[in-house]
């Protein structure tokens, strides 16, 4: 009898580079597991491997690799050689052959177009006479098909969609886990919608149905979740699940009107918001007596609690500020002589300043009466400033 998907043993694989392919980069790690559909939730993980691959001595790791990655230039010294890594990776996949007619080795990828190239680089390089070794699986592919209304349908949107949440950095070891998940994930779908429960199923299914074009965004939350909010001010909480951890922290003048204008077809999100909302199942929020106080709220909230999709704010560790009415002095808290506020602390006031200088300077001088007063930016300005 012909093996299911459920059962089926592949090898799940993650690698990431310096360059979008070879003719541009070089291999920078390398991470892969042995494992079946029926137990990728196995929180062991056992057999999952990792390694930096050693670059050439010209190469450099940019600077945004560096960022998404962490890996630098310092943590690149305890790589191995591509020679090695190749060797440890054909015996994880021959041991997954074994016993079958067919000596390439299933090997499930989440975007497989990138990692392919870098693959087949190595074994030219290395084993230029055999056949390269690998079946690819991409669950993109089968994402595009399988869920083709999600806003997103990225690593980190998919498994997010399912409910495994990963680290901010992209790394090998953590793509390999979360490819894991998306493929025990995906093979119960293509089951239980498509009737898809073998690979020589699959294959033809891949063939033979073609990517739809995207008609209109769906999105996992429940309409009646948001579309009950209250028209007033708060904070809101986007949640892959009830009581989880937020994914992302806001805050609004109307809860109502700023969270559903997430939801309509057409709005022209960041990228980074499309992958948050491809997540988001639930919401939680905080009703605040004015937009100033959920300004304040959202501040402290994030600091404490560091959702993901926060990251620009953490990252910037911006801080609020009161001020005087001229902007020359300020305070950590309100205060009469400080009701100016909240505004992040820092450039934005400088450059608020001087452009109140400015149109000072810029006003017509009187004649007659009194002196007209210039007076800072108004409170109710400045409380609705960061809404």
């Amino acid at each position: 009898m012909t093996e299911t998907l459920t059962n089926l043993k592949i090898l799940a694989l993650d690698c990431q580079a310096t360059g979008a392919n070879p003719g541009k980069g070089h291999l920078l790690e390398i991470g892969w597991i042995p494992t079946r559909a029926a137990a990728a939730d196995d929180p062991a993980m056992a057999g999952l491997q990792s390694y930096l691959v050693r670059l050439p001595a010209d190469a450099v790791i940019p600077q945004a690799v560096q960022r998404i990655t962490g890996i630098t230039d310092d943590s690149i010294t305890a790589a191995v050689s591509s020679k090695s890594v190749w060797e440890n990776l054909i015996e994880t996949a021959t041991k997954i052959t074994v016993g079958r007619s067919s000596a390439a080795c299933p090997t499930v990828i989440h975007f497989a177009r990138f990692e392919e190239p870098f693959l087949r680089q190595l074994h030219q390089k290395i084993n230029p006479e055999g056949p390269l070794p690998f079946r690819f699986i991409c669950t993109h592919e089968i994402a595009i098909r399988l869920l083709p209304d999600l806003p997103r349908r990225g690593i980190r949107a998919i498994a997010g969609y399912f409910g495994h949440s990963m680290p901010e950095l992209k790394r090998s070891a953590d793509h390999v886990v979360a490819t894991a998940f998306i493929w025990q994930k995906m093979v119960e779908l293509l089951d239980t919608t498509c009737g898809v429960s073998r690979l020589d199923q699959l294959v033809d299914w891949l063939a033979a149905t073609k990517p739809p074009g995207r008609s209109k965004r769906s999105f996992p939350m429940n309409p009646g979740i948001h579309l009950g909010l209250p028209d007033k001010p708060g904070i809101y909480r986007m949640l892959r699940t009830k009581k989880g951890d937020p994914l992302y922290i806001g805050k609004a003048k109307s809860l109502k009107q700023r969270v559903n204008s997430y939801f309509r077809q057409k709005a022209p999100h960041a990228e980074h918001t499309l992958e948050m909302l491809t997540q988001a199942r639930e919401l939680d929020f905080t009703l605040t007596g004015s937009a100033l106080e959920a300004a304040m709220l959202e501040s402290d909230e994030i600091k404490r609690r560091a959702p993901p999709y926060n990251i620009a704010l953490r990252r910037r560790e911006r801080e609020l500020t009161f001020s005087t009415n001229d902007l020359c002095r300020h305070s950590a808290v309100v205060e009469r002589d400080f009701p100016v506020g909240p505004l992040p602390a820092g450039k934005f006031i400088k450059t608020i300043r001087v452009m109140l200088i400015r149109n000072k300077k810029n006003q017509p001088k009187s004649t007659s009466g009194p002196r007209r007063q210039l007076h800072g930016p108004s409170k109710k300005w400045c409380s609705t400033a960061l809404i």
